[in-house]
């Protein structure tokens, strides 16, 4: 199990300044900048479809070339990072709470369907760039 802190100015994605992680198996693919749950052991791209994923501990991958069975820099559990996706959602603004999205991304819309999951992830701090202040809430809820 290692720890870092981070990789200075947010100039680019998967950026990070926070806590990270590298424990665990990575999936044969990672996607920089990409919302990660950590279930059984590996990490899989999170998805607010699937109630093991909204329930796991989440990360952002900091990189796509996986050695040690990581990305380059880990997983951020906490901080500010640049994610892959656009923020979904109804006119994401600064300020807004970031959910658990689908295919590793986050959304400004909590989900309405039965059987997905709503999890706060963080809170949106740019648009334009795509940075959020990583902070998954602890508890989720699975809709009926």
């Amino acid at each position: 199990m290692t720890w870092g802190t981070g990789t200075g100015v947010l100039t680019g994605v998967g950026n990070f300044n926070g806590e990270v992680c590298k424990f665990g198996t990575a999936a044969s693919s990672t996607a920089t900048g990409h919302v990660m749950a950590l279930v059984s052991g590996t990490w899989i791209e999170a998805d607010k479809d699937t109630v093991a994923h909204g329930k796991a501990l989440l990360g952002v991958a900091t990189g796509s070339a996986v050695s040690s069975n990581h990305p380059t820099n880990g997983y951020l559990i906490k901080g500010m990072v640049r994610l892959q996706d656009s923020i979904a959602g109804t006119s994401p603004a600064a300020g807004q709470v970031v959910y658990l999205g689908t295919n590793g991304a986050g959304t400004v819309d909590a989900t309405t369907s039965a059987g997905e999951i709503v999890r706060p992830i963080g809170y949106l701090v740019d648009v334009n760039t795509k940075t959020v202040f990583f902070d998954p809430d602890k508890t989720w809820v699975e809709l009926v």
